[in-house]
């Protein structure tokens, strides 16, 4: 069952067997059926495998044969530096590339570090890991959520979701059922893992767990994704295949006039083969093709870009179109404060900082700065909380503007679109009121 929004609470409890508590062997018996809260990467390949695949290349098997027939001529320190310097190209492959691959395995840090279920009508804490389907779990705000739930109780619940939505603004969460073929974004009664609690406190039903939710089908389908030949390996390969067919034929030339000609023994002959061969071959370059492809990994990482394989990089270069019908996943995901606007006229942000601000002006900047719950210490800018105070708070942080203490507060609630805040300002109680413009306009007296 996968169209949980469309359903009463009723009839997901009946449907997944919710009880007020279940014992240890409930528990186990759920998560076999369902399986664990955790997130997987697809099929995980050993790492001894990983690194041996680096030892699978044309130019590889070459300075391999060469090292060997090195040893058994006696010439211990060539061959052993030989067999070095293969060591060390698939080492250094190998190890740029696990730490390539590794942006996969931070999906799996999006997940909260405890969950807080109800049993026996109180609350308890849990790993996440240990939460099943038909648990009763409990969403305040802070909370990143576990898995993806049916919610039953909201109390101005917001969440956001723009991890799986691109969405910047928190959704507010409600509880009816919905209709069928509902799209994600507007699902207004579930809770999906790995999204945040921005304000409010709900309670809800988990449905799904581990590679079930929404997360965890997007942390599979990047683990399963099947390899396919970029161009810069397919013009490798076709380099290695001619650099091997030609070596081979010099082999052979070289070998037959030697012996056959001028009459010289096959340990000389093969002490000038394996010259020719360590001599043709670029052993540096699987290195600097590795050292290179990391190097534009790890510049795409500070991006926040996951790239699976090396090779990537090379292909993305040579892209010169991107299409997306998506805007709101390729943005920034935050808000940005552009103008202030007041009875006297309306100022975009630069200008308003390279001015003497009117009576008016200061008055907005310093209800913009006090009326919000986002940062409680002057000077402390939050990274989370409300995009909109989060967009307001980081513009009026630049300027001279003091956080004054809250004597008392309206909290913000969708059923009355505002908030407000009481503050001692040189002996006088000053209210800042924020909400949506049509509601604070029809309070205004002029």
């Amino acid at each position: 069952m996968k169209e949980w929004y469309t359903l009463s609470i009723i009839e997901i409890k009946e449907k997944l067997m919710v009880k007020k508590a279940m014992n240890e062997q409930e528990r186990n018996e759920r998560q076999l059926k369902y399986g664990r809260n955790v997130l997987e990467n697809g099929i995980k390949v050993p790492e001894w495998k990983k690194f041996l695949s680096y030892f699978h290349d044309a130019l590889m098997y070459i300075l391999l044969g060469a090292a060997i027939v090195k040893l058994f001529t006696g010439a211990y320190i060539e061959g052993s530096m030989i067999f070095l310097v293969v060591f060390l190209n698939a080492l250094i492959g190998y190890l740029q590339e696990r730490k390539a691959a590794s942006s996969l395995d931070s999906i799996a840090e999006l997940l909260s570090e405890k969950a807080v279920i109800i049993e026996k009508g109180q609350q308890k804490e849990i790993a996440p890991a240990d939460l099943v389907v038909g648990d009763q779990i409990v969403l305040a705000a802070g909370d990143i959520v576990s898995a993806d739930v049916r919610l039953s109780e909201t109390f101005n619940l917001q969440i956001d979701e723009a991890i799986l939505t691109g969405e910047t603004h928190a959704i507010q969460k409600t509880t009816d059922p919905l209709p069928l073929e509902t799209p994600l974004a507007e699902q207004t009664n579930m809770a999906f893992s790995g999204t945040k609690v921005e304000s409010g406190r709900g309670v809800g039903i988990v449905v799904a767990v581990g590679t079930a939710t929404e997360i965890g089908k997007i942390s599979t389908s990047l683990g399963s994704i099947t390899e396919q030949e970029t161009p810069l390996l397919k013009k490798i390969k076709e380099m290695n295949t001619s650099i091997f067919k030609g070596i081979a034929a010099l082999i052979l030339l070289l070998a037959t006039v030697s012996y056959f000609y001028y009459g010289m023994t096959w340990g000389y002959i093969a002490t000038a083969v394996i010259a020719l061969i360590v001599s043709s071959i670029p052993e540096g370059l699987p290195s600097i093709l590795t050292i290179i492809l990391s190097s534009g990994v790890n510049r795409m990482a500070k991006k926040q870009a996951i790239v699976k394989n090396l090779p990537t990089v090379e292909t993305l270069g040579a892209m010169t179109v991107i299409c997306s019908d998506k805007t709101g996943t390729l943005t920034k995901n935050e808000m940005t404060l552009v103008s202030l606007a007041t009875r006297e006229a309306n100022h975009g942000v630069e200008m308003l900082e390279e001015k003497n601000w009117t009576k008016n002006e200061t008055w907005l900047v310093e209800a913009m700065h006090n009326c919000q719950e986002t940062q409680l210490t002057q000077g402390v800018c939050p990274t989370s909380g409300n995009a909109t105070e989060l967009a307001l708070l980081k513009w009026t942080n630049q300027q001279p503007i003091e956080l004054y203490p809250v004597v008392d507060k309206i909290p913000f609630d969708s059923a009355y679109k505002y908030m407000a805040t009481v503050h001692e300002i040189a002996g006088k109680r000053i209210l800042f009121v924020k909400g949506a413009p049509d509601v604070l306009l029809n309070k205004v007296q002029y």
